[in-house]
């Protein structure tokens, strides 16, 4: 029968029983967003993403862990789809209040300066301003994680990579 008809089971459950704001609810529909997206069905994870995100801004707030994590999803499902312009300003979004909420060296908002410079490099283009955040998220993991932390080995394979194409562009 597969994953999917479960995920939606649990979901019309939680939403009958527990109601459509409620927690259990929401990571229901979360589960099933990214089932969908693992799938390929990008287009049905794209609401599910958005009703969750927007639920959690209202139910906890646009600072809640959840809602931030909410965002991030819905980013990453944008930037998937191609849709460049929806996905940038969330991601920034998503930084910043990081930043502003867990603090400038907390993990999560290391990963997300990380993933924001890939961003920009990759799927934008602009190179200047991924250098800038491809930088910090390594000077910062290297001072707060360690050198042979695990996300600072990426972060800097990232950079390693980011430099050598650099370089073949200035070619």
């Amino acid at each position: 029968e597969g994953a999917e008809p479960m995920y939606r089971r649990a979901l019309e459950t939680r939403e009958r029983v527990l109601g459509p704001d409620d927690s259990s609810t929401l990571i229901s529909i979360n589960n099933l967003a990214q089932l969908l997206q693992k799938k390929g069905d990008l287009e049905g994870a794209e609401p599910m993403f958005r009703r969750a995100l927007e639920t959690n801004e209202r139910m906890l707030g646009p600072d809640h862990l959840h809602t931030l994590a909410n965002l991030s999803n819905l980013a990453w499902l944008l930037e998937e789809k191609g849709d460049l312009e929806g996905a940038e300003p969330m991601n920034r979004r998503a930084m910043e209040t990081q930043e502003r909420v867990l603090g400038l060296d907390h993990p999560s908002t290391l990963v997300n300066i990380s993933n924001l410079a890939l961003f920009l490099d990759v799927k934008k283009g602009e190179y200047e301003n991924a250098e800038v955040l491809y930088r910090q998220a390594l000077e910062r993991m290297e001072r707060v994680l360690g050198k042979d932390h695990p996300y600072t080995v990426e972060s800097k394979s990232n950079l390693e990579i980011f430099l050598q194409e650099q370089a073949e562009r200035e070619e």
